[in-house]
């Protein structure tokens, strides 16, 4: 995903799929943040004095723009489900 930064139209789709599958697996919303602060704690580990504040900021954005597509895609999902439920 981050090496298609550039093309969000295209990943868009398969990032909400994803999201739809986490919901299946039982993700929940909060356990995005949970994942987050793993995933920059690790960063700030690995990469030390490279870890800048703006790198730090680029990568919590482009972490919370890619959470917040899958939590969508796992919502259409659940709505998708619940409507044919109700069928």
């Amino acid at each position: 995903a981050v090496e298609n930064l550039d093309k969000l139209d295209e990943i868009v789709p398969q990032v909400r799929a994803l999201g739809a599958r986490h919901t299946a697996y039982g993700v929940e919303d909060r356990d995005y943040e949970t994942v987050g602060e793993a995933l920059l704690w690790t960063l700030e580990k690995a990469l030390s004095r490279e870890f800048t504040a703006p790198t730090r900021q680029a990568w919590a954005t482009v972490y919370n723009l890619l959470a917040e597509t899958m939590k969508e895609g796992g919502r259409q999902s659940a709505e998708a489900v619940a409507m044919n439920v109700k069928k």
